[in-house]
Protein backbone atom coordinates (compact mmCIF):
# COMPACT_ATOMS: atom_id res chain seq x y z
CA UNK A 1 0.00 0.00 0.00
CA UNK A 2 0.76 3.61 -1.07
CA UNK A 3 1.76 4.85 3.08
CA UNK A 4 0.86 8.57 4.21
CA UNK A 5 3.99 9.87 3.72
CA UNK A 6 4.46 8.65 0.25
CA UNK A 7 6.21 11.25 -2.45
CA UNK A 8 4.12 9.96 -4.99
CA UNK A 9 0.64 11.22 -3.46
CA UNK A 10 -1.20 13.51 -5.51
CA UNK A 11 1.07 13.20 -8.50
CA UNK A 12 0.19 11.50 -11.79
CA UNK A 13 1.74 8.48 -13.04
CA UNK A 14 2.90 10.62 -15.88
CA UNK A 15 4.76 12.87 -13.66
CA UNK A 16 6.55 9.61 -11.79
CA UNK A 17 9.82 8.65 -12.79
CA UNK A 18 9.23 4.64 -12.63
CA UNK A 19 12.99 2.52 -12.91
CA UNK A 20 13.64 0.80 -16.31
CA UNK A 21 12.17 -2.03 -16.93
CA UNK A 22 9.14 -1.83 -14.70
CA UNK A 23 5.42 -1.24 -15.27
CA UNK A 24 2.72 -0.85 -13.14
CA UNK A 25 -0.18 -3.84 -13.61
CA UNK A 26 -2.65 -3.05 -11.52
CA UNK A 27 -3.86 -0.49 -9.09
CA UNK A 28 -6.54 -1.61 -6.16
CA UNK A 29 -8.16 1.85 -4.98
CA UNK A 30 -10.66 0.63 -1.83
CA UNK A 31 -12.51 -2.81 -3.85
CA UNK A 32 -11.82 -0.92 -7.02
CA UNK A 33 -9.44 -1.90 -9.64
CA UNK A 34 -7.67 0.46 -11.99
CA UNK A 35 -5.96 0.07 -15.06
CA UNK A 36 -2.76 2.35 -14.50
CA UNK A 37 -2.58 5.29 -16.62
CA UNK A 38 -0.12 8.49 -17.34
CA UNK A 39 -3.36 10.39 -15.89
CA UNK A 40 -4.02 8.38 -12.70
CA UNK A 41 -3.34 10.33 -10.12
CA UNK A 42 -1.65 7.79 -6.44
CA UNK A 43 -3.65 8.02 -3.59
CA UNK A 44 -2.44 7.42 0.21
CA UNK A 45 -3.52 3.67 0.46
CA UNK A 46 -3.75 2.47 -3.11
CA UNK A 47 -2.21 -1.07 -3.86
CA UNK A 48 0.02 -0.71 -6.46
CA UNK A 49 1.12 -3.85 -8.31
CA UNK A 50 4.17 -4.01 -10.64
CA UNK A 51 6.36 -5.69 -12.67
CA UNK A 52 9.62 -4.88 -12.14
CA UNK A 53 13.16 -7.02 -12.27
CA UNK A 54 15.18 -7.51 -9.07
CA UNK A 55 17.99 -4.90 -10.08
CA UNK A 56 14.83 -1.74 -10.17
CA UNK A 57 12.52 -3.49 -7.31
CA UNK A 58 14.52 -1.30 -4.31
CA UNK A 59 14.51 1.90 -6.38
CA UNK A 60 10.54 1.48 -7.01
CA UNK A 61 10.18 0.81 -3.75
CA UNK A 62 12.06 4.06 -2.63
CA UNK A 63 10.05 5.72 -5.08
CA UNK A 64 6.80 4.72 -3.34
CA UNK A 65 7.71 5.41 0.00
CA UNK A 66 7.64 1.50 0.71
CA UNK A 67 11.05 0.43 1.54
Amino acid sequence: NVPPFSPVIGRRLSQINLPRRSNLALIIRGDEPIFPSGDIVIQENDEVYALVNNEGEEELRRTFGTN
